[in-house]
């Protein structure tokens, strides 16, 4: 049975191998693992999320994948609930990320994509949006944060 919780310490380094063999980067997830969930079969971390509370209302969604033989089960759908709960109790109302490969996915949950210049100052000034040389070339989207998924 697959269960979706908050990140514990302990699963920091199964966390940075999943983003790795993903090719996402891991410079300062430790940071803001208390803001990650995760998607636990048996013991094993097969998905993560995450979010940076970036300020002023203002949160950057990070560090999403799920393992390749779990894709297309609703995993990522169950974390990004948590994610988007999680960002709605910190007072976030607009959230935003970055992506290369996944810009359809989270088309389908109302993220809507925007050019890079118009991000706002907090999400300009975070590394990856900065130093990140793979997050260089992403896509920039936006989603203000309301109801839930379902809603």
């Amino acid at each position: 049975m697959i269960t979706i919780g908050k990140a514990l310490a302990s699963d920091l380094g199964r966390i940075e191998s999943l983003l790795s063999s993903a090719q996402l980067p891991i410079g300062d997830i430790e940071r803001h693992l208390q803001t990650f969930f995760v998607a636990d079969n048996a013991g094993e971390i097969i998905g993560v999320g995450g979010l940076e509370n970036c300020g002023n209302g203002i949160g950057l969604l990070r560090s999403f994948v799920i393992a390749p033989e779990f894709r297309n089960q609703g995993i990522a759908a169950r974390i990004l609930e948590q994610v988007l709960a999680d960002a709605r109790q910190l007072g976030i109302s607009a959230l935003y990320l970055l992506t290369n490969t996944a810009q359809d996915y989270f088309a389908k949950w109302g993220f809507t994509r925007m050019a890079r210049d118009d991000a706002p100052a907090p999400i300009r000034q975070i590394s990856q949006y900065a130093n990140e040389p793979r997050c260089g070339a992403a896509t920039l989207m936006f989603r203000r944060v309301e109801a839930s998924l379902s809603s």
